[in-house]
């Protein structure tokens, strides 16, 4: 019996676990209820027991049916047998003794857990029981004294294995319970030694926190003082203050309080969840004042009682929660009161807290009440919602089943019918009272909540009741408000609602919901009416209902109408078929001509279908869709066209015919002993001997995949997802190895079978594997070493050689033989077992195949994917049996056990038929992977990654084949009606449909039906299948336009159609544009796929970048660009733009279509200013912000544009009234808003926009920038270098935050607000600065003159040097108006001179870089970003001739984190190309080639960058570099540097600029005395820290700490906010550096270490 996963638990405890099991049934005094119960716990410690025993379950209500309601004695009485026979009598009276602090203890858990208690049994026992007695259970039978209890094992080697493996906690808690001076000592000492002889860890904490042992608690209120720079020992403390007895959390909030320590992050999250806040509400709300609340009503209750009756609603919160902190049970009274006579914001609080409690059976009543008694009120409805016969009592998903879940027991809700009546009525009462289908709550209790009621949720709620009722007429009653629900809900109801329709109320129901609004109300509906025609429960008047349903286009419920009609018998069928052809609309007579075409498909009701071919012809000027399936019935019946169906092989194979392939004999003998070594001991004497490497070389150190360095003894590999050589550490040595110990592919074979184990799982195939193996079959290989520590080690190594040496022809054949040897002698009943796998947590049963399983499926893998690279002979004979067995499987998809390309290679060898090979691609369960697959090889298919180099594989013969299947499917399928074909599933995988004439086809199916947005989105409906197909069609190369326009007009398509199509799938553009002769429609097509779509694939996006310089991620918001719009309305003019436009509605997300219009009319002129405000004003349109700024300037252009700057600014101003979400989202709106004004006005950006039109701003900002006194508090606004910062001053001394009584004063609110502003701006200034300096952007000496004027930009500006001309350089005068060289000499500007910020090439060229690097030193100045001390990138003679740059080749990089660092410097990704960048400024698309994944990089493989190259940005034919601007050159060359330092794959630290750790390695020299640290020395690029429990290394770039020795240590950094200032020797406002100091001052005093995650890492 194994206890648990890990081995040494199971050699420990095994022994006396047996005995418990062995015993039971011999155990004397024990009952039957009380033996079952032990029973039920034996089974669930059994770690590979699936079942369900309920242990848990049946303690619970054992203490119910005796009377035991308090967990503190749940093992007092009747059940403590149960802890003696599993414990004996000391350890159950620690049990017991736990117990008893268990229900002092809180019983709430998960996401929303609060400190809350109960004693009561049935809060605790399910939550936790389970685990307390196995913590207790595996303590005993260890056999460990008490003190090997503490250290986890009775030696140092067995501590460290067990340490993590062992939960001493409770036995701990009831020791220390109980007094015992050694547990005690063992505590405190591992909070208070010097040298950590005792490592502190979380369970420590909650040790104290259950014991609430004053001794310890006032030591951990010292260690919480003392925690400094130790964010982790804070949380960790505070995180469990709460999980024991009342004391415990009263003293340690004491400390906190008493010495403010609220201030802190951990400190702030640890009081949000305690009290039910929630952690993103922490860092606002959790203030002094909070704290002080807190501590008042826990330690005087009587205030608490009092709070409950407060005018705040968080004091009466707060009250409550306080009452319920000693005894959830307390707080009944005062909320019924609360229910009784209290305002509706008092008893919302209450309803809030409710939700926290975790107590059904408690709240159940308790909102009855509320229900009763405050039914009018809406607010408090809305917090009674979430608690009436909540979900997670009563639960009804769309997606359940009644059978699987039932409806609940009544009485677990209500003593009497007439309550659940009564409830009925009431909520039907509240609907009726409700003037609109939602009321929202904003704010609900506290300003950041929201809450919401809507008829639909109350509407859930009165047909729970129906179901707990259960009588027809309240079933009934409840139908009539079915309809107000979201659609899931609407689903989920109906199913369990109509389970069994017994009335024609019901019946009658679920005929009319079959054209219900939504989807999945619809499935539910057609599958409840479906059974009833089925049954013969429905009358002639249903099916008429039925037949004007399909008036509709609703596909799933035409199609399931359409099955139930043609199911009818003769008569009827004749009839309803009759008079569906008859009718006015085409779209009944399209179902009536479905029905018949279904019959002839399938040869069915010949007769029928002959009396109704006169209605079929009668039909007069039918539509292109009926004409379609007229042709195709009247052809069918006639005899003239062949009916293809599974029957007849679709008229390319014969169905009844099998692919027979001889397999080849072997030796019976021969594959077991292939498979073993001479020597018997051979793999364990290798096993050793890759063991003692790993021993010798422990302590070789190297850097990983990420670049942490790594101990060999404690990891082999550099990539940690990688099975190959290469990935492993030390890779010749390993290489050495394998050439002179293993020497052989089929020795590595040997190894890695001798040492694979079969699992316990799979034990059904065992006597086959005996029979098949004989002694070569094993279940515990390497049994003698599993002990090994360095044995799993090993085993990666193993693998890894396995992996790259371990295959070539000579395994392979090995492989084909165990596979024919399988195929031959494996009859089909055994090669598939039905059984479950897995564990406690995850578990899954299903079919296994033998190939599947350990050690067969080492044979499988040999040969799945050999079949491009092995001889002749063996590909077929490893095919051959791997046929065979999934024949004999029978066909089944998921025992597919051949690649689709095999099939292929299988047909080249001329041993496959047409025939066969088509039986395979289309008959067969497996087929539509195999239409996937194998049309995702043809020529013109979207490329995918996997695919690249198979693509070409494919010869002409071999597509013909291919294509002749994909034809047949189409055949079929482009004559379908609403229902689906046989094909139809085969269809929907077809990745590439080519010709003009399939594009014809499908759009003359189509008919006028319009698409939706996506072309996955519609399900198996004709109309979607047509649009996906549509999606996946492209032209050939021989196709012209003018065969598009010829046979388009003779299939009577217009031109406005072929453009929607084109719209649709971009790939028929340039064909269409050029059949239809309008210009500019390819553009214009990605115009509208910028503003309407949702989502942008990463090929989108590259051909949107060609177009415009606006990011394409922005447009989904509302950005525009003025100059591409222009283009494109004047090539295709008003009439050609508006039919673009109507047709890019089907690719349109949401209002995005709208939204475009707007913006169209806006920029056009359609819009006026004047009504568009007065609009924005009245319904606060956000798409009409957006469009606000597009609209032309009037005649005074000044005036208007500071008019509507004005205006933008008072709108975003009168947002703050408004929510959280709509403030963001309307703050977002005038962003964009005030981006396309500035390109109106010709700023180019809103921020030079912005630092024109601030000029009030600024006198604004002017009276905050002089301290003001406020009270006895000196205010004021500094701006510096750094970021503008809100300074408050009391008594001499810098304010942490504002205080509260200063909170609402208009003086500071007004100062907040303008600081905000300014910091802003800073931010934004920044950024576009740089983007200035980069893009080479002009400035006037006039607009210089106004930047002067505003003190934040200012700051910025003017520490960069600017150039005017090509050689005067200087930084900007303080008035603005001139320039100052270096030297200190000044040249006037005039307000027409044009200056640029420099660029490092101009410093270059000119020769002066030198002097203004000196002249910042001088100065002391630092600049907003990298100006002058920025790298630069000077293209060689030999690459100015070329278009690639190959400076960067060989370099292995990690694509995702590549990615992520070029995605931020406008990179996209192109599925050309790769990643690029699109310049616009320099006419340039940059491409950096890697054979890397980029739509979906990870970092599991490190590919090798290739070059760099330079293409025109819109012909995109190679640029020399001789012709890309040197500025653009050297930013392109710039990003790639940083992506290859950064995400290199060799094992380069991030961050190792040279400047950076240069700077910082002089900090660290000068701070480290200033600190009076001396252990403390900087080599290269790492600060040596020499500490008294271990050395570490501490790089200077990335932060990343090691223990010397190789061991990475993981440190949570405090936040700046929390951590206080870290003297520098200047301003930096790198956080890292702030952070590496703290690292080094924390490390260089380890021994005052208590942070329990870091003294696990020294461990």
């Amino acid at each position: 019996m194994k206890i648990s996963w890990h081995e040494i638990i199971n050699t420990l405890c095994g022994t006396y676990v047996e005995q418990l099991v062995k015993g039971l049934d011999k155990a004397e005094g024990l009952t039957c209820e009380i033996r079952e119960i032990i029973h039920c716990y034996l089974l669930e410690l059994d770690y590979e027991y699936h079942g369900k025993a309920d242990f848990e379950a049946r303690v619970e209500k054992f203490a119910k049916e005796h009377g035991i309601t308090n967990v503190g004695e749940l093992f007092d009485g009747e059940l403590k047998p149960v802890a003696e026979y599993l414990l004996g009598g000391e350890w159950t009276d620690l049990l017991r003794r736990y117990m008893r602090i268990e229900s002092e203890s809180p019983y709430t858990i998960g996401y929303i857990r609060r400190s809350i208690r109960c004693p009561l049994v049935e809060v605790h026992v399910r939550r936790n029981l389970k685990s307390v007695m196995d913590s207790f259970v595996i303590l005993r039978a260890t056999g460990f004294s008490s003190s090997q209890i503490l250290r986890c094992g009775r030696t140092p080697e067995e501590s460290q294995e067990l340490s993590d493996r062992l939960n001493i906690f409770p036995w701990l808690a009831s020791m220390i319970d109980a007094g015992d001076r050694e547990c005690i000592d063992y505590v405190k000492d591992a909070m208070t030694s010097e040298n950590n002889s005792h490592y502190l860890t979380l369970a420590h904490f909650r040790t104290i926190a259950k014991s609430s042992n004053m001794e310890l608690l006032e030591t951990e209120g010292k260690l919480l003082l003392a925690a400094r720079l130790q964010e982790g020992l804070r949380q960790a403390i505070v995180e469990t203050m709460d999980e024991g007895r009342p004391e415990s959390f009263i003293y340690l909030l004491g400390v906190i309080r008493d010495n403010h320590l609220q201030r802190f992050a951990a400190v702030k999250r640890g009081l949000a969840v305690t009290t039910g806040l929630g952690e993103i509400e922490a860092p606002e709300r959790i203030t002094d004042k909070f704290v002080e609340r807190v501590f008042r009503y826990v330690t005087e209750p009587e205030e608490a009682r009092k709070a409950v009756m407060s005018n705040d609603a968080m004091e009466v919160y707060l009250g409550l929660w306080a009452i319920a902190f000693y005894h959830v049970e307390n707080i009944v009274e005062p909320v019924k009161s609360l229910i009784a006579s209290a305002p509706a914001y008092r008893v919302e609080a209450a309803m809030l807290l409710l939700q926290c409690t975790q107590f059904p059976s408690l709240t159940r009543k308790l909102v009855s009440s509320a229900l009763h008694t405050r039914w009018n009120e809406s607010g408090i409805i809305a917090g009674v919602m979430p608690l009436y016969l909540d979900d997670q009592e009563f639960r009804i998903e769309w997606y359940g089943n009644p059978k699987e879940y039932p409806v609940p027991p009544f009485e677990n809700f209500f003593r009497s019918v007439e309550e659940a009546k009564r409830d009925f009525d009431i909520f039907t009462g509240i609907i009726a009272s409700m003037k609109s289908a939602k009321e929202s709550f904003d704010p609900y209790v506290f300003p950041w909540l929201c809450v919401e009621l809507s008829r639909g949720k109350v509407a859930t709620k009165i047909c729970k009741l129906a179901l707990l009722i259960n009588t027809p007429e309240y079933m009934e009653r409840a139908l009539a408000y079915i309809d107000m629900m979201e659609a899931y809900d609407r689903a989920g109801f109906m199913k369990y609602m109509l389970i069994n329709p017994t009335t024609r109320t019901q019946i009658e129901f679920a005929v009319n919901a079959m054209c219900d609004r939504g989807t999945e109300a619809r499935v539910v509906a057609c599958d409840i009416v479906a059974a009833l025609s089925k049954e013969g429960k429905l009358t002639t008047d249903d099916y008429l209902s039925m037949e004007n349903h399909l008036r509709l286009k609703a596909s799933g419920m035409r199609i399931a109408v359409i099955d139930i009609l043609g199911a009818l018998p003769d008569k009827e069928a004749a009839a309803s078929a009759g008079r569906l052809l008859s009718d006015k609309s085409a779209e009944r007579r399209l179902a009536g001509l479905d029905i018949i075409k279904n019959w002839c498909d399938k040869g069915e009701r010949k007769s029928l279908v002959g009396s109704l071919l006169p209605a079929v012809e009668a039909i007069s000027r039918p539509s292109s869709k009926e004409k379609i399936l007229i042709d195709s019935i009247l052809a069918s019946s006639g005899g003239d066209e062949e009916s293809y169906h599974e029957g007849n092989g679709f008229g390319l194979y014969d169905p009844d015919g099998e692919l027979r392939l001889e397999v080849e004999a072997t030796d019976d003998s021969m594959v077991g002993k292939a498979l073993i070594f001479e020597d018997k001991d051979r793999a364990g004497t290798l096993m050793r001997k890759i063991i003692s490497l790993i021993e010798e070389n422990a302590d070789y150190e190297f850097l990983d995949l990420y670049g942490e360095t790594k101990r060999l003894g404690n990891c082999v590999r550099i990539n940690p997802h990688g099975f190959v050589l290469q990935s492993l550490a030390k890779p010749d040595m390993w290489k050495e190895f394998y050439e002179q110990e293993i020497g052989s592919p089929v020795e590595m074979l040997r190894l890695q079978f001798s040492t694979i184990n079969a699992s316990s799982c799979d034990k059904l195939f065992f006597p086959v594997l005996q029979r098949i193996l004989g002694s070569a079959f094993h279940l515990d290989a390497m049994k003698e070493i599993w002990q090994n520590p360095y044995y799993e080690l090993a085993c990666e190594v193993r693998q890894c050689l396995y992996n790259e040496f371990g295959h070539d022809e000579s395994t392979w054949r090995i492989s084909a033989d165990m596979m024919s040897e399988i195929a031959l002698h494996v009859p089909a009943d055994e090669l598939v077992h039905k059984y479950k796998r897995g564990n406690l947590l995850w578990e899954s049963e299903r079919n296994y195949a033998i190939y599947q399983i350990w050690p067969v499926r080492i044979f499988y893998e040999q040969l799945q994917y050999i079949w491009n690279q092995c001889p002749e002979d063996l590909f077929v004979k490893s095919f051959q049996s791997r046929y065979e067995i999934y024949r004999k499987i029978g066909y089944k998809k998921e025992f597919h056990l051949l690649m689709p390309m095999e099939y292929v290679k299988l047909w080249r060898l001329g041993l496959m038929s047409d025939h066969d090979f088509w039986h395979e691609m289309i008959g067969r369960e497996s087929s539509p992977t195999m239409v996937d697959r194998l049309t995702s090889y043809l020529p013109s298919a979207q490329k995918r990654y996997a695919a690249k180099k198979d693509r070409l594989l494919l010869s002409p013969e071999e597509c013909t084949l291919i294509n002749t299947a994909v034809d047949r499917i189409l055949e079929i399928e482009l004559k379908r009606g609403d229902t689906p074909t046989v094909v139809s599933e085969l269809a929907k995988k077809i990745n590439v449909i080519t010709g003009i004439d399939y594009l014809i086809k499908i759009l003359v199916g189509l008919g006028k039906d319009k698409p939706a947005n996506s072309p996955y989105s519609m399900g198996d409906s004709k109309r979607g299948m047509f649009y996906r197909m549509l999606h996946v069609s492209c032209p050939i190369e021989e196709d012209t336009p003018s065969q598009l326009k010829k046979m388009a007009e003779e299939a009577g398509i217009s031109d406005e159609r072929l453009v929607e199509a084109a719209m649709f799938s971009p790939r028929w553009l340039e064909l269409v544009e050029q059949a239809v002769g309008w210009k500019g429609l390819t553009s214009a097509a990605y115009y509208f796929l910028a503003h309407t779509g949702d989502y942008l694939d990463d090929n989108v996006k590259s051909h949107i970048s060609r177009y415009t310089s606006v990011a394409p991620e922005d447009f989904a918001d509302g950005a525009f660009d003025t100059v591409w719009f222009h283009e494109i309305y004047r090539q295709l003019g008003k009439k050609r733009f508006e039919t673009v436009y109507d047709a890019a509605k089907y690719i349109a997300e949401g209002n995005r279509h709208t939204r475009a219009r707007k913006l169209s009319d806006a920029v056009l002129g359609i819009l006026k200013a004047k009504e568009v405000m007065q609009e924005i004003t009245d319904k606060r349109n956000k798409d009409l912000v957006v469009a606000y700024g597009l609209i032309p300037l009037g005649r005074n252009r000044i005036k208007d544009l500071r008019q509507r700057y004005a205006f933008l600014n008072k709108f975003l101003k009168e947002s703050k009234q408004f929510g959280a979400q709509r403030q963001a989202s309307e703050s977002r709106a005038v962003g964009l808003a005030l981006d396309n004004l500035a390109r109106t006005a010709g700023f180019g950006d809103s921020t030079r926009l912005t630092w024109s039109m601030e000029a009030d701003l600024v006198k604004e900002a002017a009276e905050y920038l002089s301290p003001q006194m406020i009270d006895d508090v000196t205010a004021y606004i500094s701006i510096g270098e750094d970021m503008p910062e809100l300074v408050l001053e009391s008594k001499g001394k810098r304010l942490q935050s504002i205080p509260s009584r200063l909170k609402k004063d208009r003086y500071i609110e007004n100062m907040r607000n303008i600081h905000k502003q300014l910091k802003e701006q800073h931010i934004r200034g920044r950024s576009l600065l740089e983007k200035a300096m980069v893009e080479s952007s002009g400035f006037t000496g006039e607009e210089i003159a106004k930047l002067s004027e505003n003190p934040v930009i200012w700051r910025l500006f003017s520490r960069l040097v600017l150039v005017k001309g090509d050689n005067v350089f200087g930084f900007p005068g303080d008035d603005g108006r001139s320039l100052v060289s270096a030297r200190g000499e000044a040249v006037e500007l005039s307000g027409e001179d044009m200056v640029r910020i420099a660029h490092p090439y101009d410093f270059f060229t000119a020769g002066v870089w030198s002097e203004y690097q000196a002249a910042l030193f001088d100065r002391q100045w630092r600049q907003p970003f990298k100006q002058v001390f920025r790298e630069l990138y000077v293209s060689t003679e030999e690459e100015k001739q070329k278009s690639v740059s190959m400076r960067y080749s060989g370099n292995q990089i990690m694509p995702a984190r590549a990615f992520g660092i070029l995605k931020k410097r406008q990179w996209i990704v192109d599925y050309e190309n790769g990643l690029q960048k699109v310049c616009f400024h320099g006419d340039v698309t940059a491409v950096m080639y890697a054979m890397a994944d980029w739509f979906s990089p990870s970092d599991l493989e490190a590919p090798t960058l290739e070059y760099v190259a330079f293409h025109d940005r819109r012909s995109f034919k190679d640029k020399k570099i001789a012709d890309v601007l040197p500025v653009v050159f050297s930013e392109i060359m710039r990003d790639v540097d940083i992506a290859v330092s950064v995400a290199h794959a060799g094992g380069v630290d991030p961050e190792t600029s040279h400047s950076t750790i240069e700077m910082r390695r002089v900090i660290v020299e000068h701070a480290m005395p200033m600190f009076g640290v001396t252990n403390v020395e900087v080599a290269g690029n790492f600060a040596k820290v020499s500490g008294k429990l271990g050395n570490y290394n501490i790089h200077l770039g990335s932060g990343v700490i090691h223990k010397e020795g190789g061991t990475h240590i993981a440190v949570l950094p405090v936040h700046s906010q929390s951590r206080g200032r870290i003297f520098l020797p200047f301003l930096d406002e790198d956080p890292k550096t702030a952070e590496i100091i703290s690292k080094i001052l924390l490390f260089a005093e380890d021994d005052k270490i208590k942070d329990p995650a870091i003294l696990s890492q020294i461990r």
